[in-house]
C-alpha cells in the first residue's frame, strides 16, 4: 500500500512539472509581441538541426559503404560534416559585427540549400565532388545554427524570461531533429529494401553463382565475410559489390533529396527572421543575482544608479 501512495505521489508531482513546463511555453507563445520573431527562430534552428544531424548519421553509412573500409580514411572523411558545421558556429560570432542577422540568414539559406541538396549528384566515383559539396554546404548550416541558436534568448521582449525561451527552444530543437533523423533512417531503409534486389539480383544472375546463394553473398556485402557463402569466387564478389555500392548510392541519393523538405522551410522562413541590431549592446539585462548597485526589477533604475 505504501509503495502505491509514493508511486501515486510520484505520478503527481510528474504531472505538475509537465503541466508547468506547458504553462511556461504558452505563457511564452502567447505574447503577442515576440510570438512571429520567437517562433520562426525557434523553428529555423530546429529545421537547420534536422538537416545537420541528417548528413552526419547517414554520410558515415556512405562513406563506410561506398568510398573505403579504412577505418581511419574513413573517420577522416566523415569529418566532412562535423567540422565544417563547428566551423560556421564559431564563425556566427561575427554575426554582431556584420549587422543584419535578417540578410545573413537569408543569404546562408540560399547558399546550402541546393548545395546540400545538390549531393544527391552521387555516384560511386565522384567522391571529390560529393566532399565539396558537404563541406561548404554544412559550414553555412552551421552559420545559421550559430545565429539562431543565440538568437533564441534574444528575440524574446522580456529578457527576465531568458530561461524559458532558451530551454524550451532547446527542447523544440532536439525534438525536431530526433524527428528529422528518424525520417532519413526510414527513408534509407525503405529505399535500400528496393534498390538492392533490383540491382544486385540481376548483377549476381549473369554470373554462376547459385541463387540459394544470393541472401548469403549479400549480407556478407554489410559484415564484410563470405565465409559460408557457396560458388562465391573473388570475381563474382566483386561483381556483386559493384552492384551492392550502386544500389547503396541510389538510396542516398534519396535521403538527400529529403533534406530538401527541411532546408527549403529554412529558405522560406528565413525571410521571416527578425534583425536583432537594437538588441547586440553591451548591457546586462538580468543577472543571477542582485549586487549593491544592480537592481534587477528596473533597467532605469540601473542606468541611474551608473
Amino acid at each position: 500500500m505504501d509503495d502505491l501512495y509514493l508511486m501515486a505521489i510520484i505520478e503527481g508531482l510528474a504531472s505538475l512539472e509537465l503541466n508547468k513546463s506547458r504553462l511556461a511555453t504558452v505563457h511564452l507563445a502567447s505574447r503577442k509581441s515576440c510570438l512571429p520573431t520567437w517562433c520562426v527562430n525557434i523553428t529555423i534552428v530546429s529545421l537547420a538541426a534536422s538537416v545537420y544531424y541528417g548528413f552526419s548519421i547517414i554520410f558515415p553509412q556512405m562513406v563506410f559503404g561506398i568510398y573505403t573500409s579504412d577505418q581511419a580514411y574513413g573517420a577522416l572523411l566523415c569529418c566532412a560534416v562535423t567540422a565544417p558545421f563547428m566551423l560556421g558556429a564559431i564563425s556566427a560570432a561575427l554575426s554582431r559585427y556584420i549587422g543584419k542577422q535578417k540578410v545573413q540568414i537569408i543569404v546562408c539559406s540560399i547558399i546550402f540549400t541546393p548545395l546540400l541538396g545538390a549531393i544527391a549528384c552521387a555516384t560511386t566515383d565522384n567522391r571529390n565532388t560529393v566532399l565539396g559539396l558537404m563541406i561548404t554546404g554544412c559550414v553555412f548550416v552551421g552559420f545559421v545554427e550559430g545565429v539562431g541558436v543565440t538568437s533564441t534568448g534574444i528575440s524574446i521582449n522580456d529578457q527576465k524570461e531568458i530561461g524559458t525561451a532558451v530551454g524550451v527552444g532547446s527542447t523544440l530543437r532536439a525534438t525536431v531533429a530526433t524527428v528529422a533523423t528518424t525520417i532519413y533512417v526510414t527513408v534509407l531503409t525503405n529505399r535500400l529494401a528496393t534498390t538492392i534486389p533490383q540491382q544486385v539480383v540481376p548483377a549476381l544472375a549473369k554470373t554462376s553463382l547459385p541463387a540459394t546463394s544470393y541472401a548469403g553473398l549479400i549480407a556478407g556485402f554489410s559484415t564484410g565475410s563470405f565465409s559460408g557463402v557457396a560458388g562465391a569466387t573473388p570475381e563474382i564478389i566483386a561483381i556483386g559489390l559493384a552492384a551492392y555500392r550502386q544500389a547503396l548510392v541510389l538510396a542516398f541519393r534519396t535521403v538527400f533529396l529529403t533534406t530538401i523538405a527541411f532546408s527549403g522551410c529554412v529558405l522560406i522562413l528565413s525571410f521571416f527572421f527578425p534583425n536583432l541590431d537594437n538588441k547586440m549592446t553591451n548591457k546586462v539585462q538580468t543577472t543571477l543575482h542582485k549586487t549593491k548597485n544592480f537592481s534587477i526589477t528596473s533597467p532605469k533604475n540601473n542606468e541611474e544608479k551608473q
